[in-house]
C-alpha cells in the first residue's frame, strides 16, 4: 500500500492563500485530491495543527491525520 501526503501550508501558499488552512477553496482543494486519488492501494493524509481543522480535513475524505509537529511538544 502506497501513500501520498497533503501539505497544506503548501497547498494554501500554491492557492495564493498563504496560511489560511481553512479557507474553502483550501478544504475543497483537499477534497478534490481525495477524490482523485484514493484507491484501494492508495492512501491520503494530511497535516492539521488544531482540533477544528483535523475535523475540517476529516470530512474531506483523509485517511489518516498527522497533528501537530515534535517541535511543538514540550518535554515533560
Amino acid at each position: 500500500m502506497d501513500a501520498i501526503f497533503i501539505g497544506p501550508v503548501d497547498l494554501s501558499n500554491s492557492l495564493g492563500l498563504p496560511g489560511k488552512l481553512d479557507h474553502p477553496l483550501v478544504v475543497e482543494s483537499v477534497a478534490n485530491v481525495c477524490q482523485k486519488a484514493h484507491s484501494p492501494d492508495l492512501k491520503v493524509g494530511i497535516f492539521a495543527d488544531s482540533e477544528t481543522i483535523a475535523q475540517l480535513y476529516m470530512k474531506t475524505g483523509v485517511d489518516f491525520i498527522i497533528y501537530s509537529v515534535d517541535s511543538r511538544i514540550n518535554p515533560p
